[in-house]
This record gives structure tokens, C-alpha cells and sequence, in this order.
């Protein structure tokens, strides 16, 4: 019975820790090549590999976990991906949520009260693109970035993807679709100087450029936090102001609740297609109500976050041992080709909820 056990508890380690493919960055990290949505020069030129996840942590290291909130169901799949990890590393965390994208300051305090607490390390979902970069220049612990990109010269590592080419895809996705006619775009990005939000409006921006795709309109964008009641006031806005709007693009919660809302507004022949992918918009697009979604693979970024300071403490060197800076390969999701796609593989598993420690 023992060895059937044993046996078990392998398969599991083994089916968590499975190789992913990524797109990865080595090199050093020089803040003075980096631009904003822009991976910096001073890194090496990208290359795909599997990501290799460490066999076991040295110590029992306790790591610290700071989102900007833990409100919807994106940033839930990251805290399932880094649960996994910690879970079959004998890893323990904490999480601190800061509630929203409005509250820098709060993000700041519980920053700077977890680098006087006992944690060997730090995974940061930064709410502000640079407004971080001294406190984590004075840290005594290694941080490593989480999703959302960040300035900060002294980072140790970043599992990200490129919100601005998460942005170009959606752009893709829009110009191969228009085909050829002329069509007017409303965006709504998320919460300004957040970072990711600015990356995605300029990454579709730079899509209709690449593509002299002149019969793409783009609107002003209309900014605001990622909150429910917020982006219905936003898609509100956007259609009042611009009446014509052949596809509403933006991000996830807007995307989501954009099918009633332009109902209401009487704009239900309104295309949708989100920036990036959450449970609800998966089920959208299976249903036909999103045309389509980016998807960066959140919960794998949450894993590859939880393995990168676990590597860090180990004794390995980011940009020389593993990859500076790393993600999944992103796909764009319609209704063709979802069926390809399983939502563990993106999402984790199926009614997560919120984990603030797994001690």
C-alpha cells in the first residue's frame, strides 16, 4: 500500500511539474534599454524552449505574494498556478492583495512591511510600472515580477508575457476580420500607467501600422480600473460619445460584461475581442457573445513566478542558469479553434478560490 502511495504522490509531482513551452529572455537586465511595453535591449534576442521546473526547493523557503487584487478570476488563476507550485515544492506563502489598481499606496505599505518581516523572497504583481523602483533597490531579498511588466533595474526576474503583444494579436485578429471594409474601433485598456493596459492599446495601435490597415479606426481610449461598475460606465461612455462602433476591444472585465451592456445600448451587432482571457470569457466565446481573446496562460505565468524565485534561492543566476524573463507563447482564442484548448491548461482548476497562505 505504501509503494502505491508513494507511486501516486510521484505521478502527481511529476504532472505538475510538466514542461511548458515558453518564449524566453536571457542576458542582463539594463534598465537604461528598457522601454515602456518594450522588453529591454540589453537582453538577448527571445528563444522557445520548455521551461524546466526545479525537482525540489534547498530549503523550506516562505515566500511573500503581492497582487494588485485578488477580485477576479485572472488573478485568481495566477494564485492557483503559484499554489501548485508551492504545494509540490513544500513552499510556503502568503498573499497580500492591495484591492485595486487605485491603490498604489497600500501596495507600497505592504511592500515595505514584508521586506521587515522573515520571507526569503518576494513574487510582485506591481500595481505602478516604476513607482516601485527604490524600495525594490533597497530590498535584502530577491523579487521576482509577476504579469504585470516593471522598470525597476534591481527585479531579479519576470514571468510575464508581453501585454503589448498582447495587444498586436488582438490587432491581427480585428484587421484579418474587417477584411478590407471600414471599421471603427472603441478601446477600453484598464487602469492608465498600470503598465499592461497602456501595452495592449499600443501594441493594437502598432498592429494597424504594421499592417497599413487604413480602414481600421481606432478611438481615443477610455481608461479607468478593471472594477465591474467602472467599465460599465466606460462602455457607456465610449458608445454615447463615438455612436458608430464596429468592435468594442479591450480588456477582460469589459469584454465580459460588454454583451448586456451594448444590448441595453442597442449596439448588439458590436464585435467584442479582449485584450487577454479570464474563465467568463472563455465560456463567451464558446457561445459566440466574444468574437475573441488574447491569452497569455496566467496560470502557467503564476508557476513559472513561484519557480524563478525558487531557482533564485537555490543558488541559480537569472539570464545566465534560466531565463531572465519568461512566458507562455500566447494564442488568440475565437470560437474555431477553443475546442483545442482545455481550461485547466489556462485557468487551473475549476471553482478556485483565493488562497492567502497555504501554510
Amino acid at each position: 500500500m505504501i509503494k502505491v502511495i508513494l507511486g501516486y504522490m510521484a505521478l502527481l509531482t511529476c504532472l505538475f511539474a510538466q514542461n511548458v513551452q515558453v518564449k524566453s529572455y536571457y542576458g542582463k537586465y539594463d534598465i537604461s534599454t528598457k522601454e515602456v511595453g518594450k522588453v529591454a535591449l540589453s537582453l538577448n534576442k527571445p528563444v522557445q524552449e520548455n521551461w524546466i521546473f526545479e525537482k525540489k526547493a534547498n530549503e523550506k523557503y516562505k515566500i511573500a505574494v503581492l497582487f494588485p487584487h485578488i477580485k477576479d478570476s485572472y488573478w485568481l488563476a495566477i494564485n492557483n498556478g503559484i499554489l501548485e507550485e508551492a504545494n509540490r515544492l513544500g513552499i510556503t506563502f502568503d498573499l497580500y492583495e492591495a484591492g485595486g489598481y487605485n491603490n498604489f499606496g497600500k501596495q507600497k505599505r505592504q511592500f515595505l512591511k514584508v521586506l521587515k518581516s522573515d520571507y526569503d523572497g518576494i513574487i510582485l504583481g506591481s500595481i505602478s510600472y516604476d513607482k516601485l523602483n527604490n524600495d525594490i533597490k533597497n530590498s535584502d531579498i530577491p523579487v521576482v515580477e509577476v504579469t504585470n511588466d516593471i522598470e525597476a533595474g534591481f527585479i531579479k526576474a519576470k514571468s510575464l508575457v508581453s501585454f503589448f503583444d498582447m495587444g498586436y494579436k488582438a490587432g491581427q485578429y480585428v484587421i484579418k476580420d474587417a477584411k478590407d471594409k471600414y471599421m471603427k474601433v472603441a478601446f477600453l485598456p484598464g487602469p492608465k500607467n498600470s503598465g499592461w493596459a497602456d501595452d495592449t492599446y499600443f501594441g493594437f495601435l502598432q498592429a494597424i501600422k504594421d499592417n497599413r490597415a487604413k480602414n481600421i479606426k481606432v478611438y481615443k481610449p477610455f481608461f479607468g480600473d478593471t472594477g465591474i461598475a467602472s467599465q460599465k460606465g466606460l462602455i457607456k461612455r465610449s458608445i454615447i460619445k463615438y455612436k458608430e462602433v464596429d468592435y468594442l476591444v479591450g480588456n477582460a472585465v469589459a469584454a465580459s460584461i460588454a454583451p448586456d451592456v451594448l444590448k441595453s445600448l442597442n449596439h448588439k451587432n458590436t464585435k467584442i475581442v479582449s485584450t487577454y482571457i479570464i474563465p467568463e470569457i472563455f465560456k463567451m466565446i464558446r457561445q459566440g457573445k466574444v468574437a475573441a481573446a488574447s491569452s497569455d496562460m496566467t496560470v502557467i505565468q503564476g508557476r513559472i513566478a513561484l519557480d524563478m524565485i525558487t531557482k533564485i534561492l537555490n543558488g541559480k543566476k537569472a539570464g545566465v542558469d534560466f531565463a531572465f524573463r519568461a512566458g507562455p507563447n500566447i494564442p488568440v482564442l475565437t470560437k474555431d479553434n477553443i475546442v483545442k484548448y482545455k481550461y485547466k491548461s489556462i485557468f487551473g482548476d475549476k471553482n478556485f478560490k483565493a488562497k492567502f497562505s497555504n501554510k
